[in-house]
């Protein structure tokens, strides 16, 4: 399984939006802990469901972000949300049919695709136009 860490590459420019990636990095290294250490089901279960809580709050809070600074790829950007939403919901149904209750790798795989590809690549994109609104000074005045 994969170690999952923050790093500052993962830094999209917004304090807020940055401590939300941080935490869902730390569930995700939590849920490996917790399937290394074949804890029952029940428990693995209720840290998954966190971390699918997180997640939709998470994706609200990025959401409102973009809309703030009317990101032209929002729309798509929601429906790449849905999917990974769509993903962990899939992998819930497994883990709750499982019988030893430890999710498969390929959970994992797909957490550090989420982190690499979308933090890294997809959520970079807006923040490189939040770091740009940041240089730019207000015409407001």
């Amino acid at each position: 399984m994969e170690t999952f860490t923050w790093g500052p590459h993962f830094d999209v420019g917004d304090d807020k939006i940055n401590r939300e990636h941080q935490k869902l990095i730390a569930m995700m290294r939590n849920l490996a802990q917790l399937c290394k250490k074949s804890v029952p089901k029940q428990q693995v279960l209720f840290a998954y469901d966190a971390l699918i809580q997180f997640t939709e709050e998470h994706f609200a809070d990025e959401e409102e972000l973009m809309a703030e600074l009317n990101y032209p790829d929002l729309e798509n950007h929601k429906k790449i949300h849905q999917q990974l939403l769509d993903n962990l919901y899939k992998y819930r149904e497994e883990l709750v049919v499982s019988v030893y209750g430890v999710l498969p790798s390929s959970v994992f795989d797909f957490f550090q695709n989420w982190l690499m590809t979308h933090i890294l690549i997809v959520d970079q994109k807006y923040g490189a136009v939040l770091k740009e609104k940041k240089k730019t000074p207000s015409k407001e005045n």
